[in-house]
């Protein structure tokens, strides 16, 4: 069922993004018009965003140094 509802979405989607030219193929092959696809890569500037000291880190912005945290970053723009 969820994969099903899945498909309708993205086949009914305005736009649909893809993270890389092989995922765009596979919206392609399950009926996506290549029209309504962007390709829009993953990546990271490794000059800003780079290992620390994680000790160091949460401090610094006020997490606690003894937890498990899930973090996601993420932004979106054209070109």
């Amino acid at each position: 069922m969820a994969a099903g509802a899945a498909l309708l979405a993205l086949t009914r989607a305005a736009r649909v993004l893809a993270v890389s030219r092989s995922l765009r193929d596979v919206a392609v092959s399950l009926g996506v018009p290549t029209e309504r696809i962007r390709v829009v890569p993953n990546g990271v500037d490794v000059e800003r965003f780079h290992p620390r000291d994680r000790e160091t880190a949460r401090r610094a912005v006020g997490l606690p140094v003894d937890r498990t945290i899930v973090l996601s970053v993420g932004g979106a723009q054209r070109g």
